[in-house]
């Protein structure tokens, strides 16, 4: 047979042995068989509830002497139950707390009770934990208050996740940044005050709301590509893009998604922080501009330099050739009778050399004005471009020039303009090169035309290298005392190539010596 009892259980108003006494009724249910064995007394059953709780269970006289003491005051305190009956509760009690018990007793000598209260107890070690407190009076038959009980729960870990809680609602009220959460559906859960400031919606109005509520219409699928990231759990950290405020402002905003997820690890939504970076933005707009305007202006003052040296070598270049013209004119006018005929046409020879070079000097300046108009006409065609590098260096004069390369090769240039450029590679080898000059014709990896002018001269300084095709540069480090030039061959090389689909460009040789390469586009 088994036995279905009800049990009541009652304080007896009495202490034993300084606890508290109960009285206990069992009613037997008359349609359940009693079960073999007797029920334990109240007493054993209240002791075992007593030893077996989690809480701090304990009971004091109204002197403050501890007359009960449970495992789990040992447990928290660190004093066993002998240590801790007979001595003064005071001993729990850190100094700035001894206050306190006095109005808690006299609460309890009143006929009340203490329910939850929070405050902080100390350890046998001197730490400080913070606890719950429950207390009630304990009274005599005659219903005299003779003493207290009290449960105490430490509420370390609760008060620490509670302060955290605080702590991080008190961030996100107080954040710059709009905080926002949202379920997986994208309804919005959380507003902050930051979110209203920032897009115009109260928290009553946001949340509820679809998120697509802040986004402007050509960015509404940009949502389902972010959610989809925060389902696989991952972050999206400082998204840069633009969302929309209540009265239709755009904003620049960077975004950080985080996944939120619950206990067992499913993402059911996502947080959002929002920051404004409007203003960022228009900073770093107006730095561009400024860096922009400072590297103009550093190109104007380059410029300005270059004009300097270039009127100076052009004053240089332009003086020496036209010495010599009016030199030896005049020469031959005033005193054309003390010459003969071989020394008249030694002068002439002369004359027209220097003229000759100022003729190209001068053409050379106006091509260069010509290529940064783009004015120039091109007219390419198919050039057997061997035979007519050949041609170009026997017209002028340029026999100790070596040129080798495939007959049946065809580059689609101007031929005028290809005779300008291998010369002006050719002439500055002669000025600043040594020993043999090659002109090599082969076909490079990309299927266009490659020319290179090799020499084998010292070479040129790497700290040069960068500038060979700058306007108005020379480097006379390894210069013949006689090259003339005011440093515009290789510019207009670059220039014209360029015009053609092509490329120039310098490559050292080693040991030494320099080749000038050009591209070319194939017929």
């Amino acid at each position: 047979m088994s036995l279905s009892s009800s049990l009541a259980i009652a304080p007896n108003r009495t202490l034993c042995g300084g606890f508290v006494g109960y009285n206990v009724r069992v009613t037997e249910s008359p349609s359940v068989p009693a079960a073999v064995g007797a029920l334990p007394s109240a007493a054993d059953l209240l002791a075992a509830i007593v030893e077996g709780s989690d809480d701090v269970i304990m009971a004091k006289r109204l002197d403050g002497t501890i007359i009960s003491w449970n495992p789990a005051a040992e447990r928290l305190f660190g004093y066993s139950a002998q240590e801790a009956l007979g001595q003064h509760v005071g001993m729990l009690i850190p100094d700035d707390h001894q206050g306190e018990d006095d109005v808690v007793m006299q609460r309890i000598l009143e006929g009340g009770s203490v329910q939850h209260y929070e405050t902080e107890r100390l350890t046998r070690t001197g730490r400080r934990v913070p606890v719950s407190l429950t207390v009630s009076p304990i009274r005599s038959r005659d219903g005299a208050v003779i003493g207290a009980s009290k449960i105490m729960r430490d509420i370390s870990t609760t008060r620490t996740a509670r302060i955290t809680e605080e702590r991080l609602a008190a961030i996100v009220e107080s954040s710059d940044d709009a905080i926002v959460s949202k379920d997986i559906n994208g309804i919005i859960t959380s507003w902050n005050p930051s979110a209203q400031r920032m897009f115009g919606y109260t928290a009553g109005e946001a949340i509820g709301q679809h998120v697509s509520l802040l986004f402007p219409e050509h960015l509404r699928g940009n949502e389902r590509d972010i959610l989809g990231e925060i389902l696989q759990g991952r972050k999206v950290d400082h998204y840069e893009t633009v969302r929309l405020t209540r009265d239709g402002r755009m904003l620049d905003v960077s975004l950080t998604v985080s996944p939120v997820r619950d206990d067992d690890g499913t993402v059911v939504g996502a947080s959002k922080i929002i920051r404004d970076i409007t203003q960022h933005k228009r900073l770093a707009e107006h730095a561009r501009q400024a860096e922009e305007l400072a590297a103009a202006n550093e190109q104007l003052a380059a410029a300005d330099r270059l004009k300097d040296q270039f009127l100076a070598m052009a004053n240089h270049e332009m003086r020496t050739p036209l010495t010599s013209i009016g030199g030896f004119t005049r020469t031959m006018l005033d005193l054309e009778d003390r010459f003969g005929p071989a020394e008249r046409r030694g002068f002439l020879e002369i004359i027209s050399e220097q003229t000759d070079r100022l003729t190209r000097m001068v053409d050379d300046m106006l091509m260069l004005g010509r290529i940064e108009l783009g004015t120039f006409d091109v007219q390419p065609a198919d050039v057997a471009i061997l035979e007519a590098a050949r041609h170009a260096l026997r017209g002028v004069g340029r026999s100790d020039v070596v040129v080798h390369g495939d007959d049946a090769l065809l580059a689609r240039v101007d031929p005028h303009h290809f005779d300008q450029m291998l010369l002006n590679y050719v002439d500055n080898a002669h000025k600043y090169g040594a020993g043999a000059i090659d002109v090599d014709i082969t076909v490079d990896a990309d299927d266009a035309i490659q020319v290179r002018v090799r020499d084998e001269g010292a070479g040129v300084n790497p700290a040069f290298e960068a500038h060979l095709f700058d306007r108005f540069t020379r480097s006379d480090e390894h210069a013949s005392s006689t090259a003339p030039g005011v440093g515009l061959g290789l510019s207009i090389v670059r220039g014209l190539a360029r015009a053609q689909g092509g490329e120039a460009w310098y490559e050292p040789r080693q040991p030494n010596g320099s080749q000038f390469c050009l591209r070319l586009p194939r017929a």
